[in-house]
């Protein structure tokens, strides 16, 4: 008995096998390489990105500030002021005026702070009597110089005391002292509209991973075909339209439903190769805006027309040496229309101009 053996179809079925192998290989090797990637949901967004616990913190703007004084003694002889005044130190600088010098008759500043209105002011709010005519025995010198009372404290074998915002932060409770603190550091308004929460929540996003980011943006740069390590993958897979800006250009991802993961790779491999990214540029949603109303100083312009797309960052709209200014807004539509290669008279219903606000993360 003869058998028929049809080795076309046996060799039809090998190749099946072999393909079908391939892609499952394939399949695995994928997924296991870009299984972050894979991930990825577009729900996920920088714009609500929340403020970390730190950043809210007492000693988040906040310098200490040291008093001096002899070692049984409450009765302060210095006071040491960081170098700059924010509303956090001036609050721990009242307080140690609290705490030092209630009824202080001789008080001096050092030459640094002589001319300062607001530490002025601040004496003449806190302390309970004015300033007597005759000079102390002993008077209260307040300097953010610590060279100019150096030898006092030898000389006087004074110790230090070390004043935080956490102690001092229950007295801006006080209307006298939160009056005082409103006049000189108000706080800010609010975000109100939702460009302005968005800007707040990539400004948080910012302040948190600024350093992480310039890391990775230079290793991913000097490496384009990897994907280098990242201590929090979940945020490089929120989304974030974007632009890095080098020396010589800049570009952009603007797709709102891309990973800033995805968006920073694209960027790189549109600027030159040799090219050193300087600043990350987030951008918030973009919104519709009329030819008429005129843009503010913090905000972008972005033009969609068909398939075409530009866009002009706030610092060349406003900024640079080519910009027509912030009085000629008709000629910053123009120009954004000629940058996307249209004629700048042409008109067409179906023209699109957006604006949007960015924070700019230096890398």
């Amino acid at each position: 008995m003869l058998l028929y053996v049809d080795k076309k179809k046996q060799k039809r079925q090998k190749i099946k096998k072999i393909s079908f192998g391939i892609g499952v290989a394939l399949f695995l090797a994928l997924n296991f390489l870009h299984f972050p990637t894979a991930l990825h949901t577009s729900q996920k967004s920088l714009y609500t990105y929340p403020a970390q616990p730190y950043s809210t913190n007492w000693y988040h703007n906040a310098s200490p500030i040291t008093i001096f004084a002899p070692e049984k003694s409450s009765s302060a002889k210095i006071i040491l002021l960081p170098p700059t005044l924010n509303r956090e130190n001036l609050t721990t600088f009242i307080y140690a005026l609290v705490l030092a010098a209630p009824q202080a008759a001789d008080i001096r500043l050092t030459r640094e702070l002589a001319d300062n209105n607001i530490i002025a002011q601040t004496l003449q709010t806190v302390i309970s009597r004015p300033q007597a005519a005759q000079a102390s025995s002993s008077p209260l010198v307040i300097t953010s110089d610590f060279n100019t009372i150096c030898q006092k404290i030898i000389d006087e074998k004074l110790f230090p005391k070390t004043l935080s915002y956490e102690k001092a932060q229950a007295i801006s409770d006080s209307p006298k002292v939160s009056a005082l603190l409103n006049r000189f550091y108000p706080l800010p308004e609010p975000p109100h509209s939702k460009q302005e929460k968005e800007l707040a929540a990539l400004k948080n996003f910012a302040d948190n991973y600024q350093p992480a980011l310039k890391k990775y943006i230079a290793a991913a740069n000097k490496h384009r075909s990897l994907h280098p390590a990242f201590a929090d993958m979940d945020i490089l897979l929120q989304n974030a339209p974007l632009c890095i800006k080098t020396a010589e250009s800049q570009a952009c991802a603007l797709n709102t439903e891309f990973s800033l993961l995805q968006n920073i790779k694209d960027v790189l491999h549109k600027l030159p190769a040799n090219s050193v990214p300087q600043s990350l540029i987030l951008l918030t949603s973009a919104e519709p805006v009329s030819t008429s109303i005129p843009l503010k100083k913090d905000e972008g312009l972005l033009f969609k027309f068909e398939q075409r797309q530009e866009l002009l960052l706030p610092h060349e709209l406003f900024n640079s040496a080519n910009s027509p200014g912030i009085g000629n807004y008709q000629k910053l539509f123009a120009a954004l229309k000629q940058k996307a290669g249209i004629n700048p008279d042409y008109s067409n219903n179906k023209m699109e101009f957006y604006k949007f606000k960015t924070m700019e993360i230096k890398l």
